[in-house]
């Protein structure tokens, strides 16, 4: 969403990450969707809610620091709550977009 508003082609930032060390089979089909902002269920947004939680808990219980995750895991419980639970992980796009500028939850 940031390479799009700064006039990056999403395309091309795809293609340059999956070059190096974030190149993944992930990354080329959720790099698909993205640049093509599609969001139909292949695996739902929803689901990604349980493994965050699970981090979550292990972090709290071994006294360990969790600052990535609870954001995370915030975003998609309000991407769920907003309805949009059912479809793909990738709709985090849409969700983000909608949201005002300088939103931060």
């Amino acid at each position: 969403m940031v390479a799009e508003r700064s006039g990056l082609d999403p395309a091309r930032l795809f293609d340059a990450l999956g070059g190096g060390y974030a190149g993944s089979r992930l990354l080329h089909v959720k790099g698909l969707r993205f640049v093509a902002h599609d969001h139909h269920a292949a695996s739902a947004a929803k689901l990604m809610i349980k493994d965050p939680s699970f981090a979550l808990q292990e972090a709290e219980r071994t006294g360990t620091p969790a600052d990535l995750i609870q954001p995370l895991h915030s975003l998609f419980c309000d991407l769920a709550g907003a309805g949009l639970g059912d479809l793909d992980s990738s709709v985090v796009q849409a969700y983000l977009e909608s949201r005002p500028v300088g939103s931060s939850g």
